[in-house]
């Protein structure tokens, strides 16, 4: 029997792939990145995998939105705000990005407007995470097809799964954060109008005292103009039994002169 020599596999050269990790100015995805282990050697083994995500990307891509259809509920948040199309278009960056080398502030604000288009649509978190953890299947199935060595293939694995998981905690966080800010937002517009209607009832009742005060001050001067109308009664009254009486008198006042006349005028014939 012959023996067939096996062909030796050596591992992959990291020192050729250069990566930056910066989230200096943002502690808790720092601390984020630590608890993952997620380290720069992680990083060069996802540049040394890019060049098969970007030779695949159009089959993980599809293979992504082949499991989004079978959900009607996602098709329909999708055909609503946009299409798969153009979606398909921003996954294929996304994923050529994730395994790029690069975890930046640039980075970390792409997933922060993911974050908040999500929100927008109204994309639940959980077809979120299932629908990535499909992608992350994609992506290990790609490693055991493409990466040779079991050493590097195993580190591989190890990076593909901290990259997405420390995705998907971006991606997570900045969607509750998203989600609170609508919140804080709704709850401000809230108490100012809860602070116009209660300024609105204070005018009204402002507005109701004084229109009270005002029938109040009316109703005075009502029963006063009756007390008047009354007291001028009473004078016209009077003042016409004062002319009759004064007609009267002077009626009376008349026929005495004229009787004075006659006396006087019957003494002079007499004379």
């Amino acid at each position: 029997m012959v023996f067939q020599k096996r062909r030796k596999i050596k591992t992959l050269d990291l020192q050729q792939y250069t990566v930056k990790m910066d989230l200096s100015n943002r502690p808790s995805m720092v601390k984020q990145m630590e608890m993952l282990n997620l380290t720069k050697q992680d990083l060069q083994y996802l540049k040394a995998f890019q060049p098969y995500v970007v030779d695949n990307v159009d089959h993980i891509v599809n293979r992504f939105y082949k499991v989004i259809g079978t959900e009607q509920q996602l098709v329909d948040i999708i055909n609503h705000h946009s299409s798969v199309e153009r979606l398909k278009v921003t996954l294929r960056q996304h994923i050529i990005e994730m395994c790029n080398g690069t975890i930046d502030e640039k980075f970390y604000q792409r997933r922060v407007k993911i974050a908040k288009v999500h929100v927008h649509i109204g994309l639940r978190t959980q077809w979120y995470i299932c629908a990535f953890q499909d992608l992350s299947t994609s992506f290990i199935d790609l490693v055991e097809k493409n990466v040779e060595h079991p050493y590097d293939q195993f580190n591989t694995i190890r990076a593909v799964l901290k990259i997405c998981n420390f995705e998907q905690q971006l991606v997570l966080e900045a969607f509750e954060n998203t989600v609170e800010e609508l919140k804080d937002t709704i709850e401000q517009e809230k108490e100012s109008i809860e602070q116009q209607i209660v300024e609105s009832s204070e005018a009204l009742a402002t507005i109701s005292e004084e229109t009270n005060n005002s029938f109040g001050l009316l109703s005075t001067q009502s029963e006063e103009l009756k007390q008047l109308a009354k007291k001028s009664l009473d004078v016209s009254v009077r003042a016409e039994g004062q002319a009759l009486e004064g007609r009267e008198y002077l009626k009376n006042q008349s026929q005495h002169m004229h009787n004075i006349i006659y006396s006087l005028r019957d003494i002079y014939k007499l004379n």
